[in-house]
């Protein structure tokens, strides 16, 4: 919060990410739900290149199981 002067990160633009890149997702994940993953994938909402997107999988994991893979 000290670094940006508010309690919210700043705006990312998502367009400007030149690589390609998998999405992965948990269907159990507390902090990336759903409605999270949708609207990244929606690109006129996050700006995530969709052509850019090559792999995409959903796993029956929670947020943290990522981390220990």
């Amino acid at each position: 919060m000290k670094k940006y002067n508010s309690e919210t990160p700043p705006k990312y633009d998502l367009s400007a990410i030149p690589v390609k890149m998998a999405l992965m997702s948990g269907d159990v994940d507390a902090l990336g739900d759903p409605t999270d993953i949708a609207w990244l994938k929606d690109e006129s909402k996050s700006g995530l290149r969709s052509d850019l997107v090559v792999m995409e999988i959903e796993y029956h994991y929670g947020h943290n199981s990522f981390m220990m893979a």
